[in-house]
């Protein structure tokens, strides 16, 4: 069934709701119709727009009765508190743009479809506990930078699993841009760090060990991780056909002038933007991993133009769409890039902007 022919009903609820609709009445009413053979598939999405918070639910079926019985289960959950525009349909999320641009919608539709059921599985098994949802999306993320380390063009791949934490760490850098009190959120990080490290170290080679053989079986890996990895490594080979064929695109590399903004300082440093909630704060120093990016041109050209480079980076986005889908805003994402990569750093002994200065044109970037 084409993405067009789905079903879209968004539920107009604050953040703090959302799980406990999805998991008590959402999920069982269309589990059940598809049990019934009414619905053939459905996913979810927790999105935020214009700081409006709200569920989308996007399910496959010619039976009108599904979306009418839905909404009101939905409504006797909620009870008599009064929900203004409760089901008021809000359009698809700017970002979703990012996941390939409109021709790659139809495949991150398809991969949120066949990991909804993962998703629900993550959600009630840490319900409740926090800690234990980012110990588990700690262990999504490495084993996804880890998995797709090999992929990147051999420049950085030659790096091995280690090249696996440039891109968090990088991203981290660029949160740190865009907000108020910088130092204060990694001093904060860093304690956080110190107080888990004796945890945080040995997970991570662990997880790295288990993921020794990418291609595998994966035997090794915790469940949950273990069936992400495989399901997303499934969709890599029509994520990279995409890129090949120039039919996706990142918001890195746009195609209209009017995105132009999007991407780095013609010098290649990533700066803070100038907008009215920063402007009357000083420029921040520029992060190593920055300022070594800036400095090797051929890297820049590397992961704005090299297809292989873009298909990474867009799986890595399905990979933070699926922590929105857990519960996680981006400031917890950022949390667990900064964990991430200071595990590396220290279990490895990694400099990152020293890698990047030592990456040099081997091969001829992809175009």
């Amino acid at each position: 069934m084409s993405t067009d022919d789905r079903k879209d009903l968004t539920v107009n609820v604050p953040w703090s709701v959302q799980e406990d609709l999805l998991l008590d009445v959402i999920a069982p009413a269309l589990d059940e119709s598809v049990e019934l053979g009414e619905t053939a598939s459905w996913f979810y999405l927790r999105e935020n727009h214009g700081n409006r918070p709200f569920l989308r639910l996007r399910f496959a079926t010619g039976s009108p009765s599904v979306e009418r019985r839905l909404k009101a289960r939905i409504l006797e959950r909620l009870g008599s508190v009064q929900h203004e525009n409760l089901f008021e349909h809000q359009p698809y999320n700017k970002e979703h743009d990012w996941l390939g641009g409109g021709a790659g919608l139809g495949l991150a539709e398809s991969f949120w479809t066949e990991t909804t059921p993962l998703a629900l599985h993550t959600l009630r098994a840490t319900r409740g506990d926090r800690t234990l949802r980012l110990a588990a999306s700690f262990d999504l993320l490495v084993c996804t930078g880890v998995l797709l380390a090999p992929r990147l063009p051999p420049p950085i791949a030659k790096f091995g699993h280690k090249a696996g934490y440039l891109s968090y760490l990088a991203t981290f850098e660029g949160y740190m841009l865009l907000i108020r009190d910088p130092e204060g959120t990694r001093a904060k990080h860093a304690q956080r760090y110190e107080k888990n490290r004796d945890v945080l170290r040995p997970r991570l080679r662990e997880l790295i060990e288990a993921m020794r053989d990418p291609e595998g079986d994966l035997a090794d890996l915790p469940e949950t991780a273990r069936e992400w990895v495989v399901r997303l490594r499934g969709y890599l080979p029509a994520i990279q056909q995409g890129f090949d064929e120039g039919r996706f695109h990142l918001y890195a590399t746009p195609r209209k002038a009017e995105n132009a903004k999007l991407v780095p300082s013609p010098d290649g440093l990533y700066r803070r933007p100038q907008v009215e909630w920063l402007a009357d704060l000083p420029e921040p120093p520029v992060a190593g991993i920055h300022r070594a990016i800036a400095d090797n041109k051929f890297y820049q050209g590397m992961i704005r133009e090299d297809r292989r480079f873009l298909a990474s980076r867009l799986a890595q986005a399905y990979t933070n769409w699926h922590l929105f889908r857990l519960g996680f805003l981006l400031a917890d994402r950022y949390t667990l890039f900064y964990l991430i990569s200071r595990a590396f750093e220290e279990e490895f002994g990694l400099d990152a902007a020293e890698m990047i200065r030592s990456v040099h044109p081997e091969t001829e970037v992809a175009g």
